[in-house]
């Protein structure tokens, strides 16, 4: 099919199979309801020759590019479609835990393989981002931002607050502590996932009677 008319049909949507339509030269889409168009119609760019819109609200399209030829509106989508597409190498890692437990020296042992551990570690205060670079098979550049929050009780509350879905999350414990307590830690991450529904973490260490409980990755301070 090398023309399609669907001028005047009241439209308000065109379905992302439009891109398909590599053989399509001629596309007729006056006189609709349209106020956006799928960005796989980019992909008509080397092909399609002329592309009507007239009359129809296309609020989504600049008006620098609307009142342009067939060929720049196409190339606009076109390069939609590539940022759309493009893929973000960067993840976010938090590690969370009671004052004293290692946290910093565990995102400073990430960040660097060879970074020598200390007994009198500074605690942090508040949050500390930490950038951790390599470099992927593909020759990508992979970035993991590493936030460190402060352990001490009084900055709990405002963790909230940057907990968010789609993240990897460390729940650090000092093991050789006599007072450690697992189901206090997940009690205290606990409050907080009620903030984040979505979490997306990767190993369970919760205790079997606690199917509330989030899963956590949950290293001990050697």
């Amino acid at each position: 099919m090398k023309s399609l008319y669907l001028s005047y049909n009241q439209l308000s949507s065109l379905p992302v199979e439009i891109g398909q339509l590599s053989n399509l030269r001629s596309l007729d889409l006056q006189g609709n309801q349209l106020n956006s168009l799928p960005l796989e119609i980019g992909r008509l760019h080397s092909s399609l020759k002329e592309l009507t819109l007239n009359s129809n609200p296309l609020k989504s399209l600049p008006p620098e590019i609307r009142s342009k030829d067939s060929q720049a509106i196409l190339n606009f989508y076109k390069q939609q479609l590539e940022q759309a597409t493009d893929s973000l190498y960067e993840a976010k890692f938090l590690i969370i835990g009671e004052g004293g437990a290692g946290k910093t020296s565990l995102a400073k042992k990430i960040e660097n393989q060879n970074y020598k551990l200390k007994s009198d570690e500074q605690s942090t205060q508040g949050i500390d981002v930490i950038q951790w670079k390599f470099t992927l098979d593909n020759g990508k550049e992979f970035r993991v931002n590493i936030w460190d929050f402060g352990g001490q009780e009084i900055y709990h509350q405002t963790h909230q607050f940057f907990l968010t879905e789609r993240s990897l999350y460390a729940l650090v414990a000092d093991s050789r502590r006599e007072d450690t307590n697992f189901i206090s830690h997940h009690n205290y991450l606990i409050l907080n996932h009620h903030h984040i529904p979505g979490i997306n973490p990767i190993i369970s260490s919760c205790a079997t009677n606690m199917n509330s409980c989030p899963k956590v990755l949950l290293p001990a301070s050697l």
